[in-house]
């Protein structure tokens, strides 16, 4: 077998029992080995998919051999020798196919990647000329058209990254970060900059009373990482469309956001089971302000809340019904324990009810806690809860931006 350097390698894995019937098994039972390309075994990621299989996967960042070997409870199930191609053999169709790989970085970049793929195509771009370093800011600038220069410059730093081959970054923080991330950086966002605008016009598209009393933007590089390898990895099973959207997120007056901005969106700060966990025990992402409000909890009248704007890859979304009825521990506490209930469904990633007005992650990492919203209301937001049928006045997914 063969690859591209920069672009994943996909193996499909189906486990068969004697009599040739699909024979699922839980993923934590496959394991991977890597050897080669300065490959570790934690580059190998798993997905299990509805046919009951599973896609292992992994990133090859410098040419050479791998060694690839599949094992379910410690026994080899397949072994395979994977040559790993170079920069320089890139053809102008695969140039143009690794920069739309790119989208997941920056909206910038979505919007850019296509028309960037057709001109490496008109101009005959292939890995060759980019291992020459023809491409820098002025290039992508004057010849292929990308008028904002910072964006160009930005853009030329990333495909130069591709010439350093196992030295290359495994990811890139936010453009619109002011600070590295590291350590860790609470920045206020200022009236009169965009992302407080859009931020604001988000909390009050839903709630017109809400006056915000301070927006801070979450700089943590070592936090990001984590988020932005688990979106590559949702985005390698979707033709690099992590279905990335940024949700409110809101949690009994904010008792757990110390633990969230610290580690993360990580089950280890997650494990007590709540009366409103009914479609399994993760976390609960709202496109409406108004359900993260209710999930925040009554307080009295003026004073400051908090919620959450997180960055969440969502992939693939599965419909569930209800575990049991809201507001039950009782009945779903069992529920809850069980362990089909704590994992994506399966040949999914996240998971929304018939209404579509919540999303629940069950992965660590799979959202980032980029803003942290202060907010006051003279009085308590009204939510309609959906009917039987899935109709609700709440936002639904597919109603909010991907991007702010």
């Amino acid at each position: 077998s063969e690859c591209r350097v920069h672009f994943p390698f996909f193996l499909h894995v189906m486990l068969r029992d004697e009599w040739g019937n699909a024979c699922p098994q839980n993923a934590s039972q496959l394991s991977v080995r890597l050897s080669g390309c300065a490959l570790k075994d934690s580059d190998a990621k798993i997905a299990t998919d509805r046919a009951g299989g599973y896609t292992v996967t992994f990133l090859a960042r410098a040419s050479g051999d791998v060694r690839f070997t599949v094992l379910v409870r410690g026994e080899v199930l397949a072994d395979r020798a994977v040559t790993v191609r170079s920069l320089a053999s890139w053809s102008k169709e695969d140039a143009a196919e690794w920069v739309q790989t790119l989208s997941h970085i920056e909206v910038q970049i979505k919007v850019l990647a296509r028309a960037l793929a057709q001109e490496f195509i008109r101009q005959n771009v292939t890995g060759a000329k980019i291992a020459g370093g023809l491409l820098d800011r002025g290039a992508l600038h004057f010849a292929f058209g990308i008028e904002d220069m910072d964006a160009a410059e930005r853009l030329a730093g990333i495909i130069s990254d591709l010439i350093k081959g196992a030295q290359a970054p495994s990811f890139y923080i936010p453009w619109s970060w002011a600070t590295s991330g590291k350590p860790q950086k609470m920045c206020e966002v200022q009236a009169g900059e965009m992302a407080h605008t859009l931020v604001m016009e988000r909390m009050k598209s839903s709630i017109p009373s809400a006056a915000i009393v301070s927006i801070y933007r979450v700089e943590d590089e070592g936090l990001f990482e984590k988020f932005f390898e688990h979106r590559q990895s949702v985005g390698f099973s979707r033709a690099s469309n992590s279905n990335e959207r940024y949700l409110w997120y809101g949690s009994d007056q904010g008792k757990n956001y110390d633990g969230i901005l610290q580690k993360g969106f990580v089950s280890s700060i997650n494990t007590t089971p709540t009366e409103r966990q009914v479609l399994g025990k993760g976390f609960y992402f709202a496109p409406d302000p108004r359900l993260a409000d209710f999930f925040n909890g009554d307080g009295p009248t003026g004073q400051d809340k908090k919620l959450i704007l997180a960055r969440v890859a969502c992939g693939a979304v599965a419909t569930k019904d209800a575990l049991g009825v809201a507001g039950d521990i009782g009945s779903l506490r069992e529920e809850l324990e069980k362990p089909e209930n704590c994992t994506p469904p399966v040949g999914s990633h996240s998971a929304t009810s018939r209404s579509r007005t919540e999303l629940v992650t069950f992965d660590d990492h799979a959202a980032y806690p980029e803003f942290v919203v202060t907010y006051r209301l003279p009085y308590p937001c009204e939510v309609t809860w959906p009917d039987p049928f899935g109709s609700s006045t709440l936002f639904k997914l597919e109603e909010v931006r991907q991007d702010l």
